[in-house]
């Protein structure tokens, strides 16, 4: 499943390089990773467990990485092997002071939000994480004339459903196109691999 939308994801870096504002690309040879040669891209929650694959597929196209971080370096140093020298450049910033997200997509064609929780934290809440950061998100990339904005919302969004984090992912989803009408929304079902929290948690369990 990763695999092939890591698949797709390349396809529409690669439908991009002629489009990005005022810069000049060099052609990629198949089975390298050649510095800066397609769109610049800031992943925002590259460093959780779907972000450190979707900034893996994007380094194999040469695009250069902007990568937002919370905390310190530690946080985001895995990320770095994804791309060469100078080709992933993690960015601190805080999700709740739109100046800092400003200065993580002001290069940037593409934009990719990853940002989600299912659970509450004492600093954010479910509407928090997921309305309030990706509108403000939305907003900043519109107002700096980001070319594409992909949010990556949730298969269980609804205004009807049980949970509320689903409730919420169905308030990001609304919120985000009344601020960026041409965002791209994706709604996955249950992810899954290594560093999961769903088989490696149950694997656990069962041991």
């Amino acid at each position: 499943m990763i695999r092939q939308g890591a698949s797709r994801l390349q396809q529409g870096l690669a439908a991009l390089r002629q489009q990005q504002r005022g810069i000049a690309f060099k052609q990629i040879t198949p089975g390298t990773r050649p510095t800066v040669a397609g769109v610049p891209v800031t992943v925002f929650g590259g460093t959780g467990f779907v972000g450190r694959y979707v900034v893996n597929a994007i380094g194999k196209t040469g695009s250069q990485i902007i990568a937002p971080y919370r905390g310190d370096e530690m946080s985001v140093r895995h990320l770095k092997v994804n791309g060469d020298l100078g080709q992933i450049i993690p960015v601190p910033f805080h999700p709740l002071k739109p100046e800092t997200i400003a200065q993580a997509v002001e290069k940037s064609a593409i934009v990719i939000n990853l940002i989600g929780k299912n659970y509450k934290t004492w600093n954010y809440s479910f509407s928090d994480v997921n309305v309030n950061i990706p509108a403000m998100i939305a907003r900043v990339c519109k107002e700096a004339g980001v070319h594409r904005l992909i949010h990556v919302s949730a298969l269980a969004a609804s205004y009807d459903a049980p949970s509320e984090f689903a409730r919420t992912k169905a308030r990001g989803e609304d919120a985000v196109r009344e601020e960026f009408p041409e965002a791209t929304i994706v709604r996955p079902a249950t992810i899954y691999g290594h560093e999961d929290r769903f088989i490696t948690k149950e694997t656990a369990a069962a041991k």
